[in-house]
């Protein structure tokens, strides 16, 4: 860029939108936590930095629209901060939406748009007309406040910003902005891209010096603060009073504060395509081992030293690549307060939301799609779930019901749990319900679990009226294909009069997982190591045929289910006696059962390559990767391998008739 040329200021909007969005979510998160109860000081001085600090940043970028909106959320959150306003459920509520409108003329201007969306003019009108002025609120008197006098840098011209729309709204906040025009040269000396302005500012309160830093420290790229003594012409300070919260029904906890750390904003598409290289890099090095396991003593010392510190390095950047790739699941809990305080306020019900585990981290690409499934899960426990208050006093409970969202690490898995401390399921209604349908037969006997299955048919829901919230029976049938498509699983528990839960488990990472290869005829099946338990060959006393459900294993007093993967996934024929093959035990949750194979390979790590992006999905499969041989072996997905053994030994026959999603068909006692 020659020197003089205006500056290409579009460059700059992509960190403009992610920081914008973080300053949203610090404005979400602190309005709840001040309604709940809690001192609400912190919460309201963390909004307004957030409001002040956004629109600094939009006004920098010539995104008046965004100025405008964002400084009638400003001039609103500071008379809640010096008092002139209490900060009831209503103003709570409709600060809330302006932030949401906020976020969809951001989401416009990200698309390409002018901003322009519908409500947004009319909440600011109605915001300013409603609005008590910071300034009109405090009368002018003669002495008391602070002067600052902020002068601008040479270049501040040169680097194509502009600091009239900050001067223009510190006036009407401050009250007193003077510009000093001793420094201008004569006009045939003055160069018009230099900045030679200094002004002096006047503001009605004497906060520390610190503070002041704290607030004119976005723009240090535009002045440099000096602090001068006070004089007669600055409006007088007044005492602030303690900011007034009317109590409301939701209670939502407030939000613990997370630890600094320093951060750098990569595109996602660049760690992608990192990963990527790394998968080929750890197919290369297994490649490489088994040239060397080849040649055997040909390979020298020296050279087998080489590959064992190549594959250590390998495994180390394997590890801290994927690292890049994990999130905390905070950035998907983040906005289900919010969630839970609307619901309860379209239902009429007094809920609130606990979130624990929110620094536990999973894989980028499963936590960017759990969104959904997350929504749908939290609808069901408001509208099913949570009864109303007078329903729950009577039952002794709180009149407060309580959703609790929980993760944690279990091995090489992350488990997710929603769960509620309402109502219950009642497993009579659904069999009831069931039964109406056509999807059970009048006399049809099914255990609690069996019962549960039915709620995940698609079409099926246990309400009586279809409202925006839940009964159209979508909720669970969205759920579970949604978490089965980001290779997760879901179960379902539930107590009568106890509440609900719900146990999603995914994979720690989509990319490479640790296997174990075996091979049954001329097919190779990776199992995920995370799932295996044991390995044995059996003697024939431990076999035993169950008439019309399979066969049985027993290990270690243990009883479980032969699974023979070749008649499961419809491969080629393997050993037929078990006893001249290898069992291989796998668990998944509750389930375990023992996997014939002809033999076993040897452990492998295995780069998963999506089989869905470019065939379809297979269920019981993972996904394919490359072996150190250039061979392709798949994947096995332990839960989808056990689920069709149940099919096939008819175990769970309402599994069966709810897979196939017809309303017609009937599942016989």
């Amino acid at each position: 860029m020659t020197e003089g040329s205006p500056l290409d200021l579009s460059r700059f909007l992509p960190l403009f939108f992610e920081e914008a969005e973080e300053h949203l979510e610090v404005l979400e998160r602190g309005l709840m936590a001040a309604e709940s109860g809690a001192d609400p000081r912190p919460f309201i001085d963390d909004c307004f930095r957030a409001a002040h600090s956004l629109k600094g940043s939009a006004g920098s970028l010539g995104l008046h629209i965004v100025v405008g909106h964002t400084h009638v959320l400003e001039t609103e959150l500071d008379a809640v901060r010096g008092g002139a306003r209490p900060l009831d459920r209503a103003l709570a509520g409709h600060l809330l939406v302006g932030v949401d409108l906020l976020r969809r003329v951001l989401d416009s201007l990200t698309a390409g748009g002018d901003g322009q969306v519908e409500g947004a003019a009319e909440w600011t009108h109605g915001a300013v007309s409603g609005a008590v002025s910071p300034v009109e609120a405090r009368p002018e008197a003669a002495r008391g406040g602070l002067r600052l006098r902020l002068s601008t840098h040479a270049d501040t011209f040169r680097c194509g910003l502009d600091p009239l729309p900050l001067l223009r709204d510190l006036d009407m906040l401050a009250g007193v902005v003077r510009a000093e025009l001793a420094a201008i040269p004569e006009l045939d000396e003055l160069d018009p891209t230099t900045c030679h302005l200094t002004w002096t500012l006047g503001l009605a309160e004497s906060p520390p010096p610190e503070m002041v830093d704290e607030l004119f420290g976005f723009a240090d790229h535009l002045f440099t603060v000096e602090h001068l003594p006070d004089v007669a012409d600055v409006p007088q300070a007044v005492a602030t009073p303690a900011v007034s919260v009317a109590p409301g029904p939701a209670h939502v906890a407030a939000p613990a504060p997370r630890p600094e750390r320093a951060t750098l904003r990569i595109a996602t598409e660049k760690v992608d395509r990192l990963v990527d290289l790394v998968g080929e890099l750890v197919i290369s090095q297994a490649i490489l081992g088994e040239v060397l396991h080849e040649l055997g003593q040909a390979a020298s010392e020296r050279v087998q030293s080489a590959f064992a510190t190549l594959e250590r390095n390998t495994r180390e950047v394997q590890e801290r690549a994927m690292g890049i790739r994990m999130l905390p699941v905070a950035m998907a809990f983040d906005r289900l307060p919010r969630l839970v305080r609307d619901l309860g306020e379209r239902l009429g019900k007094r809920m609130g939301v606990v979130i624990e585990g929110e620094e536990t981290e999973l894989d980028r690409s499963v936590l960017e799609h759990l969104t959904d499934p997350l929504t749908h899960l939290i609808r069901n426990c408001a509208d099913h779930g949570i009864e109303p208050a007078a329903d729950r006093e009577a039952a002794g409970k709180p009149p407060v019901g309580t959703v609790l969202v929980r993760a944690m690490h279990q091995g090489s898995t992350v488990i997710i749990e929603v769960s509620d401390d309402g109502r219950g399921l009642d497993y009579a209604r659904i069999r009831t319900r069931a039964v109406e349908r056509g999807i059970l037969g009048a006399e049809a006997a099914l255990s609690e679990a069996e019962t549960i299955e039915l709620l995940f048919a698609p079409g099926f829901s246990t309400a009586d009226t279809v409202s925006d919230v839940s009964g159209r029976g979508v909720g669970m049938d969205v759920v579970r294909h949604s978490i089965e498509a980001l290779g997760g699983r879901v179960a379902m528990s539930s107590k009568l009069g106890e509440g609900t839960r719900v146990r999603m488990t995914f994979p720690l990472t989509l990319a490479i997982v640790e296997g174990l290869c075996v091979r049954v005829a001329d097919t190779t099946y990776v199992v995920p190591m995370a799932a295996i338990t044991s390995s044995f060959r059996p003697n024939p006393r431990d076999l035993k045929p169950v008439l019309g459900r399979g066969e049985l294993v027993i290990s270690q007093g243990v009883q479980m289910p032969l699974v023979r993967l070749s008649e499961v996934l419809s491969g080629p024929p393997g050993v037929e006696d078990p006893c001249r093959g290898l069992l291989v035990v796998v668990q998944h949750e509750a389930d375990q059962a023992a996997l014939l194979v002809d033999g076993v390979i040897g452990s492998t790590q295995a780069v998963i390559k999506n089989l869905e992006r470019n065939f379809q999905r297979v269920e019981g499969v993972m996904g394919a990767t490359i072996l150190g041989d250039g061979r392709v072996a798949l994947v096995l997905d332990v839960a989808g391998v056990l689920r069709l053994a149940r099919r096939r030994t008819g175990s769970s026959r309402v599994r069966t008739s709810i897979a196939l999603g017809a309303a017609s068909c009937t599942v016989q006692p």
